[in-house]
């Protein structure tokens, strides 16, 4: 590994955007090309609902082989897909639905050495988050910190040290520098629930303000829809359906600037252009209840 080389906050946020692809806007029109195409795909080789694979199942086993399928946390579906052997296909009617891999693939997954996998996945958490340390790697993983730190250790060569705000941490070593500074204007994003960003670190003083960290990460393990400004979170938003189009609430933390609020109305028009419609942005809360639509990104 080589010296360490000094990150900002600012820096470090930079780099997990341009990482995740958040730096740039793919069209809505490539989105709905992209998901007609998957559409076609899924309908030539079928798919089950998550309810309908539990009925079958409890006719077959019983009722509490019934019951483990029908667990909305996951249940015995969390084994299959962990081994390959099935797949998420698109909703149906609200309901999840899936499809063997071996199908939708033309072929069955090939397996890994487990050294080999350990590895791949610590690498790849580390180009999608780095600047990051094992602890959120654990985080992120779901693991204790001893199993972590053995996967983190499989790629220690590929590893360089920085510092974020004084903080020891590491990124690749095919990330050279933080990405350049970018221009005046500032770089917004509407991200959706459980957007990836904001689950791969286990400190979020980063992207969020420790006072509004509960207006983002809610009971029940909800994380709310986010106005991303510059890698930071500056409030939260939700889909309303108007008469006409789409209305896009903004609950902003704190004023937004004007060239945030146009940032704001250019993502808000990519959202409803993906659904075909027309979308208007709208600050505060609603003066009537409306149908809320859920969003969770294309």
């Amino acid at each position: 590994m080589s010296s360490k080389r000094a990150w900002s906050e600012e820096d470090a946020l930079a780099q997990r955007l341009k990482a995740q692809g958040l730096d740039r806007r793919a069209p809505a029109s490539a989105l709905v090309r992209a998901c007609g195409a998957m559409g076609g795909a899924q309908a030539q080789v079928g798919s089950a609902a998550r309810l309908s694979l539990a009925a079958r199942v409890g006719d077959a086993h019983g009722a509490r082989a019934r019951q483990m399928l029908e667990n909305s946390w996951g249940g015995v579906f969390h084994t299959v897909t962990s081994q390959g052997l099935i797949c998420f296909g698109p909703s149906a009617g609200g309901q999840t639905t899936f499809v063997r891999v071996d199908t939708w693939l033309g072929a069955p997954l090939k397996l890994r050495d487990r050294a080999e996998a350990e590895a791949e996945i610590a690498r790849r958490f580390l180009l999608a988050y780095g600047p990051a340390t094992v602890g959120d790697f654990a985080y992120w993983a779901g693991l204790y910190v001893p199993p972590a730190r053995r996967m983190w250790e499989r790629i220690a060569g590929e590893m360089r040290p920085v510092t974020v705000g004084g903080k020891p941490a590491f990124v690749h070593e095919s990330v050279k520098a933080p990405p350049r500074a970018r221009g005046a204007d500032p770089h917004v994003r509407l991200l959706p629930n459980f957007d990836a960003y904001l689950l791969g670190h286990k400190g979020k003083d980063a992207c969020v303000e420790p006072a509004r960290y509960k207006k983002v990460f809610k009971n029940a393990g909800w994380i709310s829809p986010v106005v991303l400004v510059d890698g930071r979170v500056r409030g939260t938003w939700s889909l309303e359906r108007g008469t006409r189009g789409l209305v896009v609430r903004v609950a902003a933390f704190k004023p937004l600037s004007r060239a945030e609020r146009e940032g704001v109305a250019r993502e808000a028009e990519e959202v409803a252009a993906f659904a075909g419609l027309a979308a208007r942005v709208r600050y505060g809360k609603s003066a009537r209840p409306k149908a809320k639509v859920a969003w969770t990104g294309p």
